[in-house]
């Protein structure tokens, strides 16, 4: 699957062309981090209106169709922080930059 480097750029471009007015962290621990807020994005732990906790595996099982998003967040392989309606305000964008490329 894609490095962390390479889904940062990716949703960068998305949101060159779709610019969401919300924040997202997407925290897969030791692994890094994607923070997305506006036009930009980067890889530096900051705080965001909402907070994706998920491993980089299971972000790439997601990624790749083999697991369900609403099934990881369901059975606690992804943990939503804080505001919810932010990364669900994200998702599209997220969708565009990453599974359509």
């Amino acid at each position: 699957m894609y490095t962390i480097d390479e889904l940062t750029e990716k949703l960068q471009l998305a949101l060159a062309h779709n610019p969401v007015g919300r924040s997202l962290l997407i925290d897969m621990g030791d692994e890094g981090v994607i923070r997305a807020e506006g036009l930009v994005v980067t890889n530096e732990r900051q705080e965001a209106e909402c907070t994706l906790k998920v491993s980089k595996a299971n972000l790439d099982a997601i990624l790749r169709g083999d697991l369900d998003m609403v099934e990881a967040a369901n059975d606690g392989r992804i943990e939503v922080i804080d505001d919810p309606s932010a990364a669900i305000a994200m998702q599209p964008v997220l969708f565009a930059a990453w599974l359509d490329s």
